[in-house]
């Protein structure tokens, strides 16, 4: 199973017969958006949206091509790459992102948004059977 958590952080954890494997972090979407934005001296603060250009034809669509479909071939590669040493495997995409993003990956994924909520919920009603 490989679990995708497209939040602040983007977050790639791999589990094989119910064991942790290990995992990579890199930047979320806002994170990426805002590092432009504050590390350089003249770049605007621009947010996600479903239409672009690509390539991007003036600075603000530039940024968004550059920061969504550099994530999307991000998770599209890492994907591939888990394909290489697993044929058959479970993609879950979760996080704050996530609804925005599905549509954006190459591959087959369950979108569970709150995955962590949903989880924490199922302990606690666990708990207090």
């Amino acid at each position: 199973m490989l679990i995708i958590d497209a939040g602040t952080a983007l977050t790639f954890d791999f589990l094989s017969d119910n064991i942790y494997k290990g995992g990579n972090i890199s930047p979320g979407l806002a994170m990426r958006f805002r590092a432009l934005n504050k590390f350089t001296d003249r770049l605007p603060l621009v947010s996600p949206t479903e239409y672009f250009t690509f390539p991007g034809r003036n600075t603000t669509d530039a940024i968004r091509a550059g920061v969504i479909t550099g994530i999307t071939y991000e998770i599209n590669e890492y994907i591939r790459t888990f394909e290489k040493k697993r044929t058959h495997f479970k993609i879950i995409l979760t996080g704050g992102d996530s609804e925005y993003l599905k549509d954006k990956i190459d591959y087959e994924v369950t979108c569970m948004p709150d995955i962590v909520t949903d989880g924490l919920n199922y302990i606690l009603e666990y708990n207090a059977e």
